[in-house]
């Protein structure tokens, strides 16, 4: 029995090896495995280089592989066309198919345009020295030279090229602009996304004077009125009134959520008037100093609705001091405790 029991031994042994030889032999020969970054840098390169398909030479996760594709969508907004791929297996590795809407030949042109435009926004930016004020420039250039779009429309409507070469888009394409020239301004930026009013939203958050801030220029494109700036800079309190935002990091499409805590640099207190009470006395200096146009917001809810009333109900503009034969309108916010005051001259 036990020299039966060796020859066993013996022939499994031998026939372990022979297959594992035969399986080295058949094996494609590629290394095995590659980081996700390692993934995503082989796919900023070649995409850069406008390629629709990107051999990784070895068998990747698809995953990993998917994981990187989208981070890519989100750091690199100048490559627009990018918005889904597939993943096939084959004697070379992995091989990352991207679906191109156009020609080779047309993404470079179009590419060639979007960047123009950028650069030229940047080079026309005037020589700001603080984050503040070029976050605010490029906010309001956005706004007042894109028109929001119905998601009914044609065109590029959803991405960088639409908002700044088209000058038509919905919130990815206003978040995807905004995102293309804060990099080029420097401004450390990123986009999230998540639910508000009940629909899928995209919005940016952008790193001011090393602060987080929110940042939704949708939102305040007014459509054809004067800008405002009710989510121009805000906090995670403010924000969180009207959306709720996706902080799963499982997600491919949530790299980073920011936390942000602060309303020191937002617009409204960068300019004074983020007001922390109703007092009529300081209501009435700011309206007398401004020309024509106020905006406000109130950090207590309570302050805001009663000077909403005070302006509405009570007639208090007309009893200011060069106000007396001047129309108001209002615009109210109720959600962000935000007025913009109308007067004229």
């Amino acid at each position: 029995m036990r020299t039966i029991r060796r020859k066993a031994a013996l022939f499994l042994t031998a026939l372990l090896l022979t297959t594992g030889l035969v399986y080295l032999l058949m094996r494609p020969a590629h290394r095995t495995g590659m980081t996700g970054e390692e993934i995503y840098h082989a796919l900023e390169t070649q995409v850069g280089a406008f390629e629709n398909q990107v051999r990784l030479g070895t068998i990747v996760d698809h995953a990993q592989a998917e994981q990187a594709f989208f981070r890519l969508c989100y750091v690199h907004p100048e490559y627009f066309w990018l918005k889904s791929c597939s993943y096939t297996d084959g004697e070379d590795g992995t091989c990352i198919e991207i679906d191109m809407p156009y020609t080779r030949e047309e993404i470079a042109e179009m590419y060639r345009r979007l960047d123009a435009r950028a650069s030229q926004i940047i080079d026309r930016m005037p020589s700001y020295t603080t984050d503040y004020s070029r976050v605010l420039y490029l906010h309001d250039y956005l706004v007042t030279h894109t028109e929001p779009a119905d998601t009914s429309e044609t065109g590029r409507i959803y991405d960088a090229y639409g908002a700044l070469v088209e000058g038509r888009a919905v919130c990815s394409g206003y978040s995807q602009a905004m995102v293309l020239l804060l990099q080029r301004a420097g401004i450390p930026c990123g986009i999230c996304e998540g639910l508000a009013g009940g629909s899928r939203h995209s919005w940016n958050y952008a790193c001011v004077s090393g602060v987080y801030y929110w940042i939704d220029a949708t939102w305040d494109d007014p459509a054809g009125t004067e800008l405002v700036h009710d989510y121009c800079l805000t906090d995670d309190a403010h924000l969180q009134r009207s959306r709720q935002v996706d902080t799963d990091s499982s997600l491919y499409y949530i790299p980073f959520v920011p936390v942000c805590g602060s309303m020191e640099q937002s617009y409204f207190a960068m300019n004074g008037t983020l007001l922390d009470s109703y007092d009529p006395q300081v209501l009435s200096a700011l309206i007398r100093s401004h020309s024509g146009r106020l905006e406000l917001m109130f950090t207590q809810h309570s302050d805001y609705t009663a000077c909403l009333h005070a302006l509405l109900e009570e007639g208090y503009f007309r009893t200011i001091p060069g106000m007396e034969e001047r129309a108001l309108t209002v615009t109210q916010n109720d959600q962000m405790d935000t007025l913009v005051l109308e007067y004229g001259r």
